[in-house]
């Protein structure tokens, strides 16, 4: 009787030795804590419009937006034109053009973004007729 009880005994102990395994298993995967990374700002600085033909006194706006702010001239117009960054704060500036000379010329006028690492540029032609 003995041997016909272990039969029995011994089935039934690793039964549960297998279920007490497949408990510990089913626990769900723990994964590393990501951290919230923001998005970068827009990649490229536009200009819109990307040229300009304007007389002497008058005065034209340009959009520039993209990168990153606070804007600044890097390479201003010659004495044809004048060119004043107007809220270079803001994701939005307002590049305000005045014709100057009275010969037909034509310039530019370079803005750049504050991007730390590599700053972006955009250039807007001129021209005074």
């Amino acid at each position: 009787m003995r041997r016909s009880a272990l039969r029995f005994v011994l089935p039934a102990a690793l039964m549960l030795g297998i279920g007490a395994c497949s408990k510990e298993s089913s626990a769900p995967p723990t994964y590393p804590q990501q951290s919230y990374n923001p998005p970068p700002p827009a990649s490229g600085l536009t200009a819109a419009p990307l040229s300009v033909s304007l007389g002497i006194g008058v005065v034209q706006h340009v959009s520039v937006s993209g990168g990153m702010a606070p804007y600044s001239i890097s390479a201003g117009p010659n004495a044809t034109a004048t060119a004043v960054l107007v809220n270079p704060d803001s994701s939005v500036a307002d590049l305000k053009i005045m014709g100057a000379s009275v010969d037909y010329y034509s310039t530019a006028v370079t803005v750049r973004d504050n991007t730390p690492t590599t700053p972006k540029t955009v250039s807007v032609t001129i021209t005074v007729n």
